[in-house]
């Protein structure tokens, strides 16, 4: 594996810009391992559980019977809603200690709360297909976003322009299934791209 750049991190991820052998590039994401032992939602869970119900409606919709002329549908998956996840991978942590400091993961501290990426640990990681950086349309973002609300997905409290590239949302931590923990009828709604862009 071939470590290009890193490309950002927060309070719960971390993201590398990486090729496999001679595919990529990808986008490979990386949490804490353990979930937070306070009430709170555990991104790499969200995220994944996120993950597997798009891709099970993207699979529903592909293997979808003819239409029926008897009923009345509404097309709501025009525009590119999300980036491909191809998997996952263990690493282990020893790995960041070989990285040149510009490609390290900085600590994170919030309130009480320290964050940081440790070489003694084991780490899972998703393979995601890496999104250029582009201007987010408007347009295209409220057309996207009205998909996520259109199949039950609820926002969060914090939506970030730092979630999209290119009109694609990136962090999937940032909506909740229907049912899922952190979902809310308040944010159940199709939003504007001034709400969901904020800097």
């Amino acid at each position: 594996m071939t470590w290009e750049d890193r490309l950002g991190g927060g309070l719960d991820r971390y993201v590398w810009k990486v090729w496999i052998e001679e595919m990529g590039p990808f986008a490979l994401k990386f949490w804490d391992t353990d979930p937070p032992d306070f009430l709170h939602y555990y991104a790499a869970q969200r995220e994944c559980q996120n993950a597997a119900v798009l891709q099970m409606m993207e699979a529903a919709i592909t293997q979808a019977a003819v239409e029926s002329p008897r009923s009345e549908s509404t097309r709501i998956l025009g525009p590119r809603t999300r980036r491909k996840c191809f998997g996952w991978l263990r690493l282990s942590g020893d790995i960041f200690r070989r990285f040149p400091l510009e490609m390290r993961a900085p600590s994170y501290k919030v309130s009480k709360i320290q964050r940081s990426m440790s070489s003694s640990r084991n780490y899972i990681a998703l393979v995601y297909e890496y999104v250029e950086e582009g201007e987010n349309d408007e347009a295209v973002v409220e057309d996207v976003d009205r998909f996520f609300w259109l199949a039950g997905f609820s926002h969060t409290i914090s939506p970030s322009a730092e979630n999209w590239k290119s009109g694609v949302l990136v962090d999937l931590a940032d909506i909740v299934y229907a049912g899922g923990y952190g979902w809310k009828k308040q944010f159940y709604r199709a939003r504007t791209a001034d709400w969901i862009l904020i800097e």
